[in-house]
C-alpha cells in the first residue's frame, strides 16, 4: 500500500500545471493497479487523489471539484471513512476552481461544512479559512454563471459558523473576509466599497489581530479600482496609518496609481519619493509614478 501510495503522491506533486487533469487521471489508474492487485486502499491513498484534485482544479476548474466528490463517494463505497483532511481538500478544490473564474452559489460549498458535521467530523480554522476563500473567489467570478450574489453577508454568516464552533479568527480569515467584501462590492458597483472594507480592517484590530500587508495593499488596490475621490481619501487615510515597514511594491504602486485615477499628481510623487526611503522601485511602480505626472512636464524631468 505505502508504495503504491507514494506513486500517487508524485501525481499529486506534479499536478497544479498543463496536463494537471492528466495526472489525476494517471493517479486513479495507480489506484485501479492498487485494487486488481488485492490491496485495499486506506485513506492516505484517497486524501492523496483528492488533494491532486484541488490541485488540477486551478487548471480545469469545477472538473477538479466533480472528481475530487467522485473519490470521495469511492471512499465510502470502499469502506474508507473520509476525515478532516478529506474534506479541507475538497473545500480547497472549490476555492482553486474559484480562482480560475467558476462561480458557486454560496449553499454549494457550504454543504460541505454540513456534511463534515454530519460525519462528525468538526471543521478546524483552516475549513473556515478555506471556505472564506472560496466566498471571496466567487464574488470575483460570479458574472461568469448564473449563481447568487455573494459578499459581505455571506462573509459574516461564516465567520459566526466559525465563532459557534469555538474557533478564533486569524488574520487570514479577515484577510479573505476582506477580498470577499471588495469583490462583491466592486462587481455590484457600491460607492461604500472603501467604507465597508476599512470596517473589517477596524474589526480585525478590535478582535486584537493586526492586519498585515495584504490586507492594507487589498483595500488601497480596491480604492485604485474605484477611482472616486472619497474613496482615495481613505485610502491614503489607511496607507497613512500603516508603519512604514509593512508597505511593499504593490502597496506604493497601488497608492500611487489611486491617486493617479484623481488627477492627484502631487500626492503620487509625494509616495514614490516616501518608497525611495524604503525599497529599491521596480519597473511597475516606476511606470505607476510616470503615468501619474506625465501631464506635467517638469515632473517628469524631476523623476528623470
Amino acid at each position: 500500500v505505502i508504495s503504491y501510495n507514494v506513486l500517487i503522491d508524485a501525481c499529486s506533486r506534479a499536478a497544479g500545471v498543463k496536463g494537471s487533469r492528466g495526472r489525476v487521471e494517471e493517479g486513479i489508474m495507480v489506484l485501479t493497479q492498487m485494487q486488481e492487485a488485492g490491496l485495499v486502499p486506506d485513506v492516505v491513498t484517497f486524501n492523496s487523489l483528492i488533494h491532486t484534485c484541488a490541485k488540477a482544479a486551478r487548471v480545469w476548474g469545477s472538473v477538479g471539484v466533480a472528481q475530487a466528490t467522485r473519490l470521495i463517494q469511492m471512499m465510502e463505497q470502499n469502506g474508507v471513512q473520509p476525515d478532516r483532511t478529506t474534506f479541507n481538500s475538497l473545500l480547497n478544490a472549490y476555492a482553486q476552481a474559484a480562482a480560475a473564474g467558476t462561480a458557486y452559489n454560496f449553499a454549494e460549498f457550504v454543504e460541505v461544512l454540513t456534511l463534515m458535521k454530519a460525519k462528525g467530523i468538526s471543521p478546524d480554522r483552516y475549513s473556515y479559512n478555506v471556505l472564506l476563500n472560496v466566498c471571496a473567489k466567487s464574488a470575483r467570478a460570479r458574472t461568469t454563471r448564473s449563481v447568487d450574489p455573494i459578499g459581505l453577508d455571506q462573509g459574516m454568516a461564516i465567520l459566526n459558523m466559525m465563532r459557534n464552533d469555538g474557533l478564533d479568527a486569524d488574520v487570514v480569515t479577515y484577510t479573505a473576509l476582506l477580498d470577499t467584501c471588495l469583490n462583491s462590492l466592486r462587481a455590484s458597483g457600491d460607492d461604500d466599497i472603501i467604507q465597508r472594507g476599512r470596517q473589517i480592517i477596524e474589526m480585525m484590530k478590535t478582535a486584537g489581530i493586526k492586519p498585515n500587508t495584504i490586507s492594507y495593499t487589498a483595500l488601497i488596490n480596491a480604492a485604485k479600482m474605484h477611482g472616486s475621490p472619497k474613496s482615495v481619501a481613505i485610502a491614503y487615510e489607511v496607507y497613512s496609518g500603516m508603519e512604514p515597514r509593512m508597505r511593499n511594491q504593490r502597496t506604493y504602486t497601488a497608492m500611487i496609481g489611486a491617486f493617479a485615477k484623481v488627477q492627484r499628481s502631487d500626492d503620487a510623487l509625494a509616495v514614490f519619493e516616501e518608497a525611495l526611503k524604503c525599497i529599491e522601485p521596480d519597473v511597475i511602480l516606476f511606470s505607476a509614478v510616470m503615468g501619474a505626472v506625465a501631464h506635467d512636464p517638469k515632473k517628469v524631468v524631476r523623476l528623470h
